[in-house]
């Protein structure tokens, strides 16, 4: 039911005390030869997630201290594919982990004590960081540009992940064309019942949602199609309801830190 709205959509239609900075940010020369093959491209970040992934959590820290040079790396294996070459579902997991992936490094580039991912109006997602074969592209425009407009599937949403306490959390696995599917259903699933993120009163009937749902709520399909879609992964029936918005947190997800408060819907800005 839920994959036949999305295809309709789509029819319709991408601490404690430390360094003053994790590491420096070192422009590098993608290696020649082929790309690796897209069944073992993202061997590297798999094992990158694994190790420093705490629950919706990212330990940074431990990120720079040991598996920086593979994090580089895998970024250069990405840098040297033509994405266009790949099967579509190899296609989406490649986008899905190159932002990810990307978002990971600026961080360890640019962490301090109080640092977070909307520091200086967003520059995270403004300067050209992220490596493609083509060239080089901000996050905004691989995520706008690209993957909502090539995608067009609004799971999106629950799998990029902006490094903010309030956006959907980074899990502890690399995508893979062959699981994609499955992967963005469970990761929407996941999102939409997480308490910290999104939450449903029926004796209310309010739905205190995400502000990533009224930022992209016409890559849902409009306000309706988003009830529709939410019902279907909450198992509720939430037609009629009062939709409020929650704050968003935009301090950096990095061990240690607090989930988002609960409270009245705040003014959160869309990067």
């Amino acid at each position: 039911m839920i994959r036949r709205m999305l295809t309709a959509i789509a029819l319709a239609a991408g601490l404690s005390a430390a360094p003053a900075a994790l590491a420096q940010e070192s422009p590098v020369e993608p290696p020649a030869g082929p790309a690796t093959a897209a069944a073992h491209l993202h061997d590297d970040w798999d094992a990158i997630l694994r190790a420093h992934v705490r629950g919706d959590r990212v330990d940074y820290m431990a990120l720079a201290g040991r598996d920086l040079g593979k994090l580089d790396r895998y970024l250069l294996r990405l840098a040297a594919v033509n994405a266009d070459t790949l099967p579509a579902p190899d296609r989406v997991a490649f986008w899905l982990n190159l932002y990810n992936a990307t978002v990971v490094r600026a961080v360890c580039a640019r962490w301090h004590e109080g640092w977070r991912p909307d520091a200086d109006a967003f520059a995270l997602f403004k300067a050209p960081l992220v490596r493609m074969k083509a060239g080089e592209i901000t996050l905004d425009m691989l995520e706008h540009n690209v993957i909502r407009r090539r995608m067009m599937d609004p799971r999106i949403h629950a799998a990029l992940c902006c490094a903010a306490v309030s956006c959907p959390p980074l899990q502890p696995r690399a995508y893979l064309g062959a699981t994609v599917d499955s992967l963005l259903e469970v990761d929407m699933r996941t999102f939409v019942m997480d308490r910290t993120r999104n939450r449903f009163d029926p004796a209310t009937r309010t739905a205190n949602l995400s502000q990533v749902f009224e930022w992209y709520v016409r890559d849902f399909g409009g306000e309706a199609r988003r009830a529709e879609i939410l019902d279907s992964f909450s198992g509720l029936d939430t037609k009629g309801w009062t939709v409020k918005y929650l704050p968003y947190d935009w301090a950096l997800n990095i061990v240690g830190s607090a989930a988002a408060p609960a409270g009245k819907p705040g003014k959160g800005k869309q990067k």
